[in-house]
């Protein structure tokens, strides 16, 4: 959500949250692949993460494309409302990317812990 509505600062901060998951994913595969192994890593990472990483990619692309509207309406290419962009963009965050992540959460809560659990 944040990376939708700070798009309209051209697509800096989307930009910036992507660049930050793709590290935080970096950083825990690799602690949890040295704690655990890679199979054990895989199924902590895998089951939420099918949900949750393109959900976190639609978002940061609809922060992009608000950005990308912004530029072309302050250098005068296009003529069409930031508003709007915004708009159609929260639409779409509720209806599709909230609901991804809802399930994810209920994924990663329910499934991949009893994939990871003790035995």
């Amino acid at each position: 959500l944040v990376a939708i509505l700070l798009g309209v600062l051209f697509g800096i901060i989307p930009v910036f949250f992507l660049l930050a998951n793709g590290i935080g994913l970096g950083v825990a595969w690799s602690l949890s692949v040295s704690a655990r192994g890679p199979w054990l890593s895989l199924l902590s990472l895998l089951p939420h993460g099918v949900l949750e990483l393109p959900a976190v990619l639609l978002g940061t692309s609809i922060g992009l494309a608000i950005g990308i509207q912004a530029l072309k309406r302050l250098t005068g290419k296009s003529d069409r409302k930031i508003g709007a962009e915004l708009a159609s963009g929260l639409r779409y965050f509720c209806s599709v990317i909230l609901p991804l992540l809802f399930i994810a959460a209920l994924v990663e809560a329910f499934v991949t812990a009893a994939l990871v659990a003790p035995r």
